[in-house]
């Protein structure tokens, strides 16, 4: 890869977490119109029901809908259909954001350790670290995600994701895509 190509690539890293930090400050604010679910996820969304397989929109038995993702591949893979369920929180200024964890204003006030949310336009999934220890967040994140989805670790590995800090949290990482701690590259913390 060349130098220049290599600069692209890392002005495009840094835009994406400026615009995820961006957004979450401007969420933060208050002044966003919100449609918040619980802010904790307890339980699975899907007792009972096997992993989603094949290109339906349920899954073999008909039971718990599916969505199906971009992979980093081009690929797609099907996933628990997560937009629906009561953790999920979306708001009407950004549409097509979809709040997995950690929610958007938590009800209690307190910041949360890492927040997960999907974005529709480019079907990436968005990790967010709020503070150390930043091994423990990210593998809660992931397990938390891992089981919304319904997928394995090596589905995990295939997905179109950023694992980041928060501006501040660590200068040693900021601006980095983490990756999550079980995948191939990912940054041991």
């Amino acid at each position: 890869m060349t130098s220049m190509a290599k600069i692209i690539v890392i002005m495009g890293l840094v835009l994406g977490v400026v615009l995820v930090v961006g957004g979450f400050v401007y969420l933060r604010s208050g002044s966003a119109e919100l449609t918040p679910g619980p802010t904790t996820y307890t339980g699975s969304p899907f007792p009972n029901i096997p992993q989603p397989v094949g290109g339906t929109s349920t899954s073999a038995q008909g039971q718990a809908p599916v969505l199906a993702v971009k992979m980093s591949s081009g690929r797609t893979l099907n996933v628990n259909d997560f937009r629906n369920l009561p953790a999920t929180a979306t708001t009407a200024n950004i549409p097509g954001y979809y709040y997995l964890a950690g929610g958007i204003n938590p009800a209690n006030g307190q910041p949360p350790h890492y927040q997960t949310f999907y974005s529709d336009s480019d079907q990436t999934f968005h990790i967010t670290l709020y503070e150390e220890p930043l091994a423990q967040y990210r593998a809660q994140a992931e397990q938390e995600l891992m089981h919304i989805l319904g997928i394995s670790p090596q589905q995990m590995c295939a997905l179109k994701y950023v694992v980041a800090t928060n501006n501040g949290v660590s200068p040693i990482y900021d601006g980095q895509n983490l990756g999550f701690s079980f995948c191939p590259g990912a940054v041991a913390l």
